[in-house]
């Protein structure tokens, strides 16, 4: 197979001009007999663009296209390679080549990488192939490979891209924890060489690996600690700073803790918007642990933390420290008896946010923290009256308080990018009204809303809330928005108190203007329903 090493091209296998030749126009091309690509071939071929400086475009039309196309399973490469020669880019290359298919797999795959990615809306880069591609480098993994094929492990060289690609790929405990011995020595090898070089991948990999343990490394908080320095200083990693705060704050290098470094490194952390090393910062404003107490700081971080962890979690990011930060607010708040009502919120949130971030997870303390918030909220649940204007275990609320209205405010609240749809529907003795979300875009779903009715112990997340009120006691409004075809729309929602007569007053508005308007003095909820993970 010629064409495997570019003795010849596609232009000279058809003839004609490029336009003529175009590889996918629907040759019908056979071959008398299957031949197994050799690494020699794929070499030579290299060596062929790198020589006569063949333009990309060329690379393309007169080889790769072709190669793929027409001549793919007769060399064999779907073997090597998968059935789909589209999906080349997208196939594992081993860590480290030990045979020449393996080595043949990763020249393939780091070419595929470039040529493949090229949408049809895609100029093809300016240059030579060997430009764009890395032609050199490219033959340089080959003349190490086989140079060093036939020694030993501990007498190869090996390139730091080859060293970055098998420590990245069994930096995993579990894939360390059953791996032989060779494999955990050759990662720790690599590690420590790169280390020496101050890499930062092996860096990061080597200080979070000592910073505990693992399979490969024993626990060495000094050593942990130097690498950290070294990754704060000279890349600016700020979850080294996180690291190195939690150190000294636990007191793990001496066995006293340094409360003033610590404090120092949880600073340096939260500007880089770690969301753990904020509540830690905060933890030690509050306790006084670096200097005197600051609680009002301290409350407010919180509630920052908070506010923006509540928005990701509503979009998905479920790996997110809302749980703690909603526990800490609801602990703040434990001073005010009046405030049992947005603490078993807070709770609620907490409990519900980490049991879902165990099911993303399966981090298992992220279920035992749930079950542990579920004592607390027992506990504040315990503490409400027969007086409290909220009444547990009941559906139906009376309105002209915000731990109520709340649920509005949580609902059209949230920055998303969305319209609202209101619905009205009269039923026996009451009428059920709809608010569902609308994503602007079209073709996507609306984000969700994390819903709580703590009243009810409800809590999930969701794009539609449903309610009621009474009957004998509705604005004649509600009863004609219910005999009117299709639906109210709006985008924004305010929701006022009036706690002296004890209702609320619902104003619908859409682009600036008021759409709809009414008052009403007890609510029903039904469960957070609609696009509902709860």
């Amino acid at each position: 197979m010629d064409i495997c090493r570019y003795d010849v091209g596609w232009i000279d296998i058809v003839g004609g001009d490029d336009t003529d030749a175009y590889p996918e126009s629907g040759f019908d091309v056979q071959c008398e007999n299957e031949y197994p690509m050799q690494l020699s071939d794929l070499k030579t071929a290299l060596g062929h663009f790198e020589d006569e400086q063949l333009s990309f475009k060329d690379f393309i039309f007169d080889w790769w296209a072709p190669l793929t196309t027409y001549f793919y399973e007769d060399l064999l490469l779907d073997e090597l390679l998968g059935p789909d020669p589209d999906r080349i880019y997208d196939f594992p290359c081993p860590p480290i080549p030990e045979t020449e298919e393996d080595m043949i797999v990763t020249i393939m795959v780091k070419l595929a990488q470039v040529a493949d990615k090229l949408d049809e809306e895609s100029k093809f880069p300016r240059g030579t192939a060997s430009e764009v591609l890395g032609i050199p480098e490219l033959l340089n993994l080959i003349e190490n490979f086989e140079e060093n094929k036939d020694l030993p492990f501990e007498e190869r060289t090996y390139t730091k891209e080859q060293m970055l690609a098998f420590v990245n790929h069994w930096d995993n405990n579990l894939l360390l924890s059953d791996a032989p011995k060779s494999i955990i020595s050759r990662f720790v090898y690599f590690t420590d060489l790169m280390c020496e070089e101050h890499v930062f991948e092996a860096l990061k990999i080597k200080a979070f690996a000592c910073n505990g343990g693992n399979s490969a490394y024993s626990c060495d908080y000094a050593e942990a600690a130097r690498l950290f320095e070294i990754l704060l200083r000279e890349f600016g990693f700020g979850y080294a700073a996180n690291a190195l705060g939690f150190i000294y704050h636990d007191g793990r290098l001496t066995g006293k803790p340094d409360f003033n470094k610590a404090f120092s490194y949880f600073a340096i952390a939260s500007n880089y918007n770690i969301f753990e090393a904020k509540l830690m910062f905060a933890d030690m404003l509050l306790l006084g642990e670096a200097g005197n107490p600051d609680p009002l700081l301290a409350y407010n971080i919180f509630l920052q933390v908070y506010h923006d962890a509540r928005i990701r979690f509503e979009s998905g990011e479920y790996n997110i420290c809302l749980p703690e930060s909603a526990l800490r607010i609801a602990h703040a708040l434990a001073i005010f008896p009046d405030q049992k009502a947005k603490r078993l919120k807070l709770l609620l949130e907490a409990s519900y946010s980490s049991f879902v971030r165990y099911q993303t997870n399966k981090l298992y303390s992220d279920l035992e923290f749930s079950k542990h918030i579920q004592t607390e909220i027992d506990k504040v649940i315990n503490e409400f009256t027969p007086k409290d204007h909220i009444k547990i275990n009941s559906s139906w609320q009376m309105l002209g308080n915000e731990d109520v209205s709340d649920v509005f405010d949580d609902f059209t609240g949230p920055p998303f990018p969305a319209y609202y749809s209101l619905r009205a529907k009269k039923l026996k003795g009451k009428f059920k009204l709809t608010i569902r979300r609308h994503s602007i875009f079209p073709d996507t779903k609306a984000p969700l809303s994390l819903s709580v009715q703590p009243w009810a112990l409800r809590v999930g997340l969701s794009d539609r809330l449903d309610f009621s009120f009474p009957a004998e006691n509705i604005n004649h409004r509600i009863e004609i928005l219910a005999k009117a075809p299709g639906y109210l729309t709006f985008d924004k929602l305010v929701v006022r108190n009036n706690a002296k007569e004890g209702t609320s007053i619902f104003t619908f508005i859409n682009e600036g203007r008021v759409c709809f308007e009414f008052a009403a003095d007890k609510i029903f909820f039904n469960k957070p329903s609609g696009t509902n993970l709860g």
